[in-house]
This record gives C-alpha cells, structure tokens and sequence, in this order.
C-alpha cells in the first residue's frame, strides 16, 4: 500500500487524487488521436489512393467539376507534377502525368464557377524551399488537358545583392554602377570618391600587391586598385595604405560575383572593396583614361544575398463569382529562399503579396494589405471566400 501511495501521489500535494484519473485518462486518449495519421485506426476509415510508385506530398487536390460521375481527380506533388485519376473509387486505378511541365511543384489547383472547363494551377511551395522550384501561375481553358503559363515566372538574371554600390563618374565609355563588396576588416563605408590608381610592387606579379609598393607616389591620396592573387587581403590593403592609399579596390581572379574579404587586422585604416573580374577588367582597361569613382553605402534588407526576381511561388488561388456570369481571380503569392546555400538564395522576395484579376488572368493588379510596424509587406498564405462573398486573407508570418 505504501509503494501504491508513493507511485500515486501528486508530488505537489503529497497525496493521491484518484478524483483525476479520468481526466488524465481522456487527456492521453486526445493525445494518440492527435498522433495518429489517416487509415490508421478503424475510426479513421481512410484508403489510400496511390500513387505507390511515386514519392512525395499531395498538396493540391480537385475533383473534376465537369466528371458527374465524381470519380475523376486532379492531384499535384509538391516535388514535382500534376498528376489525373480517372475513377478514384477504384483502388486499382492509375495515375496518369498531365502534359506540363513535370518538374514544378504544384501547391493549389481550383476552377472558375461561372466556367468550369476553367482551371487555375499554383506552382511552388514557398514555406519549404525544397529543391523543386516554382514558375507561377497556370491556367487551363479546356479541363485541364492543356495548359499555359499566365502569371509570373522568373522575370531576370540572378543578381548578388550587397550593401555597397560602386559609380563610375568618368570615363563616360563606363560610367554607370557596379557591384561590389565589403570587407570584414578597416572601417565603415559611407561614401568615398577618388581616382584609382593600379598598384605596383615591382615583383613578377606587381598588381598583387603582395609586397611593398614602389609607386608610392601615384597611389599617395588615390584609391589602389589591386588584383586578387597569391597573399592576403590584409596583406593586399595593408600595403596599398603605407603608400598613402585612401581606399582600396581588389579585383576577383575568379568568374562570377565577388566574395566578400575576410581577415582582421586593427591597424587597416582605409575601406577596401572587391569588384568581380569580369567588370575589373573593364574598368582596368580604362585606367590610363583616369577613372574617378565613388563608393556609396547602400541601404538593402536583401545585402549578401542572390536575388532571382518574379513571380514564382503561388500560396493559394481562389475564384469569385461577382455575379452576372463573371469572376475574380485572387492570388496569395509567396516568397522563398534557400538558407542552405552560401550566400543565401532569395527568391520572390520583391514581388510577393496578393493579387488580382477581373478578366480570367489577361491583367493583374496587386491589392494593398496593412503591413507590419515596420512597414513590410505580409506574406498572404491562405485565401477564403465567406459566405457573404467576402474575401478573407490570412499570412504566414
């Protein structure tokens, strides 16, 4: 009796309360219904349905609203595909690709009301970012036998995004901005002109600047303009100030967007920059025509990143009838990105938020939401239609 007492006691009370033992009962009943997943219990009667030779999540699903048989339905993964089954009833039914492109993952599939062979389809799956992308919205005029891209996709080149800009005031041949990047090392930059002047160590490789400079002279009151190579940035920078360089330009020796100079000395006392080789070598060319340039800060939430513009992730799609045989399409469009990479990828993140269109998709206009206390837009990721018609939005963050 003494163990039963110790082994039921509320450690609270000092004493057992068999007056709760029902509720906990129910408590633990709740929390297993919870953990339980469809057609794993005999009161959750659900069949699956297949595909079993495919893998993935089903996140878009309709029935075919001219099938009167309701047996015919419309399925995408969100890995990848849309996918039609003609007798669902039947567990032995197959699952056949719809003529699309089969590397989209599909998040939302609706019709039009007042037209049923009308079929809207969202691509992409902005909360996850998995390795299938999106290309925007899809419509079909046929039932969903053939469809055609409406809205969105991929809208320009990838660009690295940083928090500094490089103009080029003269020569006018290549004048205009560039981009660069920052340092971890020297001080802040807020903006700084100057004309650049190349660096010379007199070794084999004099631009590298990886020993002392003997154009010293050129360089005192000027920013340095130094090739990536053989020794450090600091070594690079270090070097350019003892000649009296104001600042300090280094050019990538690799293709693609420049990299960030990393190192840590508390005796730099100029900025210094990176360009990337493609854009240096064509400022180099222009260096006996004198280059004067400016570097600026730039003031951007989306700084060390690669930005893909457009449309590329729709969170849901909803049709309203507005009466007289017309419709409203509203779009919930997201954004993306993938933190697994170095740097980050974002994708969307200039062109998210709610959309419409009064004409089956011809033209959009975005509808304007309340935004957060820092003025930022939500991102919408669920739309209702009430039963009074009205519109209801909700965000993901």
């Amino acid at each position: 009796f003494e163990r039963q007492w110790e082994l039921t006691m509320d450690p609270v009370t000092g004493k057992p309360h068999p007056e709760r033992l029902f509720a906990l009962q129910e408590s633990l009943r709740l929390k297993n219904i919870v953990n339980k997943v469809p057609g794993s219990a005999a009161w959750n009667n659900w069949e699956e349905r297949g595909p079993n030779n495919v893998g993935g999540r089903t996140r878009a699903i309709m029935f075919d609203p001219n099938d009167v048989t309701n047996k015919r339905v419309f399925a995408g993964g969100v890995s990848g595909g849309l996918w039609v089954n003609n007798d669902i009833t039947n567990e032995n039914s197959s699952w056949e690709i719809v003529d699309m492109p089969q590397n989209l993952a599909i998040s939302v599939i609706t019709y039009d009301p007042n037209n049923t062979n009308i079929f809207y389809l969202g691509t992409g799956e902005s909360y996850v970012a998995g390795g299938v992308n999106g290309n925007g919205l899809w419509k079909s005029i046929d039932g969903g036998a053939n469809w055609s891209k409406i809205f969105g996709g991929i809208t320009g080149e990838t660009t690295f995004q940083t928090n500094l800009k490089l103009i080029v005031n003269s020569p006018g041949s290549i004048t205009g901005e560039y981009q660069v990047t920052s340092a971890a090392f020297g001080p802040r930059i807020t903006s700084i002109t100057g004309n650049l002047v190349l660096a010379n160590d007199g070794s084999a490789l004099p631009t590298e600047a990886c020993n002392t400079l003997t154009n010293n002279s050129a360089i005192s009151g000027n920013i340095a303009v130094v090739e990536r190579g053989n020794c450090t940035f600091v070594s690079k920078v270090k070097n350019a100030q003892d000649a009296g360089a104001i600042a300090v330009l280094v050019v990538n020796n690799v293709v693609g967007p420049p990299i960030s100079l990393g190192g840590d000395d508390s005796t730099i006392t100029i900025p210094s920059i990176m360009i990337s080789k493609e854009e240096g070598a064509l400022i180099m060319q222009q260096l006996d025509n004198g280059v004067n340039i400016t570097i600026e800060a730039v003031d951007s939430p989306f700084s060390g990143s690669f930005v893909t513009p457009g449309i590329q992730h729709i969170n849901d799609i909803k049709v309203r009838d507005i009466g007289g045989g017309n419709s409203e399409v509203y779009v919930a469009v997201g954004e993306s990105y993938y933190s697994n990479s170095a740097p980050v990828s974002l994708l969307g993140v200039q062109e998210y938020g709610l959309y419409k269109s009064d004409n089956e998709g011809v033209s959009w206009s975005e509808v304007i939401l309340p935004t957060t206390v820092e003025d930022n837009k939500y991102v919408p990721n669920d739309i209702e239609i009430g039963v009074d018609n009205t519109i209801w939005v909700s965000t993901n963050n």
